[in-house]
């Protein structure tokens, strides 16, 4: 059985993972929206004077890669968060507990978790987390719809 301690140590760690990730996801959004900005600005100033046709998969892509990233980056918060669940939950009940504890030893822990398991939460970290799928749909429709309305005066 896994003492306290290195259970406390381990939850401390994955609580300070967990918030550098989140520090990371908050990161590539402000940089998700500075390259969005950039390239709606060359599009408005006729730097990028491309047909319509290109000026829009050019800001989706654009939208689209910081998109990817940050749902690999909530991948290891959602793999930290149910780490952490499963320590606070062997630390709360420590008797009637089924968890390998060489599992909970190992510090990164995602070797234990299988490839399909990390491609679910990948997609789940792409389209299911409100604060990822409706920020980059967000930014998105807005540039789209500057785009288009630009086009139109």
């Amino acid at each position: 059985m896994l003492s306290e301690d290195v259970i406390k140590f381990q939850l401390e760690h994955i609580y300070r993972s967990i918030d550098l990730t989140r520090e990371g996801r908050h990161t590539i959004k402000k940089w998700a929206i500075t390259a969005w900005l950039a390239v709606l600005v060359a599009i408005f100033s006729g730097k990028l004077s491309a047909e319509l046709a290109h000026q829009l998969p050019i800001l989706v892509i654009c939208v689209g890669i910081f998109w990817f990233y940050e749902g690999v980056s909530a991948v290891h918060t959602l793999l930290y968060e149910h780490r952490a669940r499963l320590l606070e939950e062997l630390l709360l009940d420590r008797e009637n507990n089924d968890y390998e504890p060489k599992s909970l030893l190992v510090i990164s822990g995602n070797k234990y978790v299988p490839l399909e398991e990390k491609l679910s939460l990948f997609f789940a970290g792409c389209f299911r987390l409100e604060t990822v799928y409706l920020f980059y749909f967000a930014l998105i429709v807005v540039g789209i719809v500057s785009i288009l309305l630009s086009k139109t005066t």
